[in-house]
């Protein structure tokens, strides 16, 4: 058995990083006040007000009923044209038009049918899938196995610019 000292630090896939490895790590996110930082690029705007930002998280949230997954679905709508969708206005840059859309909770025929809504309201047909939206349902699976798909997912879908995921 493995004795670990104070700074050792294990990561969720098991992986151990030792001390020197864990001070500099520590060293690198450690946010400085007087550093300067670029602005992210806005992607996601309604009415004029930036609600998402690339490579950050935002989060739609409220009570059960409540619309979540139609905000949702305007919000990839208005990404997957880089257009406007019911005040939605998407912008993201050329090289990050992917959009990786994730269910963890209804099964394939409601996930199907928000799928066709999302083509709906970008005025897409829905006899095709758009090539820069892939569209997940993962109810079946453990929450275990459902992370490490989304992990496998967003590291090797190239030009991955959103992703976003219901029913968490």
């Amino acid at each position: 058995m493995r004795i670990m000292k104070k700074t050792d630090m294990t990561l969720p896939d098991n992986h151990r990083i030792d001390e020197e490895k864990c001070k500099s790590l520590l060293q690198y996110i450690r946010l400085n006040v007087t550093e300067k930082y670029d602005f992210p690029q806005e992607i996601v705007q309604v009415d004029g007000v930036t609600v998402a930002t690339l490579g950050n998280f935002s989060a739609s949230t409220g009570k059960p009923k409540s619309k979540k997954t139609f905000n949702v679905s305007a919000i990839v709508a208005s990404a997957l044209n880089n257009s406007t969708v019911l005040h939605y206005r998407s912008t993201f840059p050329e090289n990050k038009r992917k959009i990786l859309y994730i269910d963890t909770e209804q099964g394939r025929y409601h996930c199907q049918q928000v799928l066709k809504r999302i083509l709906r309201l970008a005025d897409l047909p829905e006899y095709k899938n758009p090539d820069n939206l892939i569209m997940l349902t993962l109810r079946k699976f453990s929450p275990k196995l459902r992370l490490a798909i989304v992990e496998q997912a967003i590291g090797i879908i190239p030009d991955l610019g959103s992703v976003s995921y219901t029913h968490l």
